[in-house]
């Protein structure tokens, strides 16, 4: 005859030990499942903060409609968008225009291949439209940093521009300021930014970051586009003349 006394212990010790494999199991279930949460959690702020980052800089980037009215192709009219990039970063993408009234196309998206930090771009193209149609637009593209991969050797540095239609001026932080080095900026510029500009580009040298005055540069490179000329010019603030250092570079 079996000693109840001996089963009922025996049956405890499976029971208990069953509820402790059960517990341990399910501690370690809940750990990584707490992990995988806040992993999941963390990711999408992360790619928000990212994104955020993002839209301000697309903000930066304006457009303004003109529409030609008197000029027509069939049935289409002529409209005029100036976009302008008002950030530090040169930009590469699409604008995506939207009119007010109905078009056969709905929207449509046109390219911008570079525009540079204060550069202004004039771009026209036909749609059917009203007089009265008003505009709406979206952004979409890459920022790239202004003043990246310099020549090696090189020491310069961007610091301010001004734009006009199809031609840049460039204002440039040098601490050197021997032929040599000026004419391997110019080459290494032109290089990088000719191709984006119709007319041409002009720099200003500078020896300082401050505010700067048209007065104060120590040399000057023009470059135009059509005709292939350029000259860098030096200026000898103290004797008041201007030596042309190098043409055609």
């Amino acid at each position: 005859m079996r000693n109840p006394i001996i089963i009922t212990i025996v049956c405890a010790i499976i029971v208990f030990t069953g509820v402790i494999v059960w517990w341990s199991g399910n501690e370690k279930y809940e750990t990584s499942k707490s992990t995988i949460t806040e992993q999941a959690k963390s990711e999408p702020q992360n790619q928000q903060t990212h994104s955020q980052a993002i839209n301000d800089d697309l903000k930066k980037i304006k457009a303004t409609f003109t529409i030609d009215w008197p000029a027509k192709k069939g049935n289409s009219t002529k409209y005029i968008v100036e976009i302008q990039n008002t950030s530090d970063k040169q930009f590469k993408g699409k604008i995506r225009v939207i009119p007010s009234t109905s078009s056969i196309m709905g929207s449509w998206s046109e390219d911008i291949p570079s525009l540079l930090p204060g550069e202004r771009k004039t771009m026209f193209s036909f749609a059917e439209i009203k007089p009265d149609t008003k505009f709406s637009y979206e952004i979409e593209g890459s920022f790239f940093k202004f003043n990246q991969d310099v020549m090696p050797g090189l020491n310069y540095e961007i610091i301010r521009t001004n734009s006009g239609e199809g031609y840049m001026t460039f204002f440039v932080y040098t601490p050197k300021n021997d032929s040599e080095t000026l004419i391997k900026i110019c080459q290494d510029m032109k290089n990088k930014y000719a191709s984006n500009l119709k007319i041409g580009f002009q720099i200003r040298f500078f020896g300082h970051k401050s505010v700067v005055e048209m007065k104060e540069n120590f040399a000057a490179y023009a470059f135009t586009k059509p005709l292939n000329l350029s000259k860098l010019t030096l200026f000898n603030k103290e004797t008041g003349v201007e030596t042309v250092a190098a043409e055609n570079i």
